[in-house]
Order: structure tokens, then sequence, then C-alpha cells
């Protein structure tokens, strides 16, 4: 998935910071706090996820899965008349990841989008985006950013007031 994610930093802002350290340095103060950058977020772009895929097969299971929340790999695999292991082994040789990485993929970024806006309960936000319980959205907010929901929120609330 590193393929389709750019960290998104303020260049500005750490440059800023870069040299307010190093000028404590040098003035020999002490350092005090340690200085977190935070990124701003994680930038996930639709044309990296959705490449022109020739194959026919692999561009119609993406829009079963962005037309569905709650759609499951065996779900996806009827709706498109062919076994589990055929959808899987091919969509795994054009997209190099598992069809439920990608289904829960959307599912993040969807949530992402949603806790963004702040509207919502993390419970909500996890049915919305289709996730069977907040326990799952836990799961895949860790696996793709290594952070909880709500501390994704803390640093995106933090670096928009900045």
């Amino acid at each position: 998935m590193e393929s389709i994610s750019a960290i998104q930093m303020d260049h500005i802002r750490q440059g800023f910071l870069g040299a307010k350290l190093i000028e404590s340095y040098i003035r020999g103060d002490p350092i005090g706090e340690c200085i977190v950058l935070a990124p701003d977020g994680i930038v996930h772009r639709s044309t990296t996820t959705r490449r022109a895929y020739k194959e026919p097969l692999i561009r119609k299971a993406f829009e079963l899965i962005d037309a569905d929340r709650s759609v499951t790999v065996g779900k996806l695999s009827i709706g498109l008349g062919g076994s589990r292991r055929t959808l899987e082994n091919r969509f795994r040789n054009v997209t190099n990841m598992g069809v439920a990485q990608a289904i829960d993929y959307k599912r993040f970024c969807v949530a992402k989008k949603r806790l963004k806006s702040n509207r919502y309960s993390h419970d909500a936000i996890a049915e919305l985006a289709g996730y069977r319980n907040h326990r799952q959205m836990l799961r895949s907010f860790d696996r793709f950013i290594k952070m909880s929901p709500k501390q994704f929120w803390k640093a995106y609330i933090d670096n928009s007031r900045k």
C-alpha cells in the first residue's frame, strides 16, 4: 500500500521548528520538551488507487467496492460472477494487494474523511464506513497509519489550527 499514500508535511513549519531548535542549540539553551513534527495527514491519491487497469474484472471490482461500503470478498466474487480464489489471484496479480485489503483501504478513506468533519461519533463513523464495529475501525487505522482514530483526529485538529 505504500505506493498509494504520501505523508503530507507542512515544510515551512518544519523548517521553522528545525531552525529554532538549531538556534537554541548554538546558544547553549536547554532543549526542554521534545518537538514532534506530526504529519498534516496521509494523502491517498485516487489516481494511484485506481490506475487505468486494463483488466475489466479489476475495474468492475473497484466500482463495486466504491458503491457498497458493506461489501465483502464473498459478495464481490458473487457479484462479479467468479470464484473467490480466481478473483483474489487476478486482483493480487494486477494491483499488488488483496481484495480484502482494497476493501479495508476504501473503508479507511471514508472513515478518515468523516473524522475530519467532526460531525459523527466514532461508532457512527465506523458504521458509515462499512465496518462491522468500532474495533474493526481501530485495527484498520493502526494498520494504515499506526494511529487510533482519536489520535488521527487530534493530530488533524492540532495541525489545522497552526
